[in-house]
């Protein structure tokens, strides 16, 4: 500490107007330096705000959510040729024989556009007809069509329908009017429209709903 005040005071005016010179000097490239690398730092700030904007304003906006859609209930198909195969049955007043049911069971065979069917018809007299004594007065052809018939039918598609050939007889009327030919037609949603012949004998039409597969 003595030494450099010593030396300060050996000092003429002009070294010491030097010293003090290349003090400041030094101060000033300090500082100087000091605001190169604020003034670095703020421009590399900058490009970093402009790139990060950039990439935002290229970026794909996302799509706008859609509105949810109304839950429907699911709808039955419609029936076609295509998709006959399964458990039918109907009921209707036949002339000649009553109030009549008509279970058939349809599949498709393993060639295509051919079926099998198996059909079940029973029928009964009206309430009109029946009598107290459970039928015995009505006609007796009325009565022998009455009796439950069962046949088996093979068919293929011909405008629009399936037109079937009586396979064989399992389990036949009483009377002479045995089926002759059967006909099944695809009717709106899950419905068909069966229509039989029997020789000479009237037949009858029956419309059917799908109650099984």
């Amino acid at each position: 500490m003595n030494n450099a005040k010593s030396f300060l005071t050996n000092l003429t005016p002009k070294q010491r107007n030097f010293l003090i010179f290349c003090g400041a000097l030094v101060v000033g490239w300090y500082v100087i330096r000091l605001i190169g690398n604020a003034g670095q730092q703020a421009a590399y700030y900058r490009q970093q705000a402009i790139r990060a904007a950039q990439l935002a304003k290229a970026a794909p906006k996302p799509p706008p959510p859609q509105p949810a859609k109304p839950n429907r209930p699911a709808l039955p198909f419609l029936t076609t040729l295509s998709n006959l195969s399964g458990f039918w049955k109907g009921q209707n007043l036949v002339a000649g024989q009553g109030f009549c049911t008509l279970a058939l069971e349809l599949r498709e065979m393993e060639t295509p556009a051919n079926y099998t069917a198996y059909s079940t018809l029973s029928c009964k007299a009206p309430p009109s007809l029946w009598g107290l004594k459970g039928g015995q007065l009505l006609p007796p052809r009325m009565r022998d069509e009455m009796l439950p018939t069962a046949i088996t039918l093979n068919g293929t598609p011909e405008n629009g329908a399936i037109r079937f050939q009586v396979d064989k007889t399992v389990v036949s009327s009483m009377s002479s009017c045995a089926t002759t030919s059967f006909i099944v037609t695809p009717f709106g949603t899950n419905r068909i429209a069966a229509e039989w012949r029997e020789g000479l004998c009237q037949g009858g039409q029956i419309l059917m709903a799908r109650i099984g597969y």
